[in-house]
């Protein structure tokens, strides 16, 4: 039985924080992982829609975490600033799409995301 979006709170903290927390801290990206850790099992019995967003959010935030050496390494040649700032500012628009998506009850994929989680 799907759960009604104000007890899907975790899945909303778990997109946002991925974003907001890369930028302000890097540790903020290991959030939408422990989230899933913690939550996931529960959701995935109880809200399978919330599971999906909880392992798409936390899949997301690792190939950002992935991406974030490629950046590094093109940061010696200067373009890497460039390549952060946008990928970050897509990032964030992402999950707030994805927070959107889960409000609605509907699926959401980040682009160009590795799915390491399955």
């Amino acid at each position: 039985m799907l759960q009604p979006p104000s007890n899907r709170s975790m899945g909303s903290v778990s997109h946002l924080c991925g974003s907001i927390g890369a930028i302000v801290t890097g540790l903020g990206l290991l959030v939408p992982l422990l989230i899933w850790a913690i939550e996931g099992s529960k959701a995935k019995r109880d809200d399978p829609l919330l599971e999906e967003h909880l392992k798409e959010s936390a899949n997301a935030a690792i190939t950002f975490i992935l991406a974030l050496v490629l950046h590094g390494v093109l940061m010696l040649v200067l373009i890497g600033f460039v390549t952060l700032l946008v990928h970050w500012l897509l990032y964030l628009i992402w999950t707030i799409r994805a927070t959107q998506a889960l409000g609605n009850n509907q699926q959401y994929r980040y682009p160009l995301t590795i799915r390491i989680i399955t």
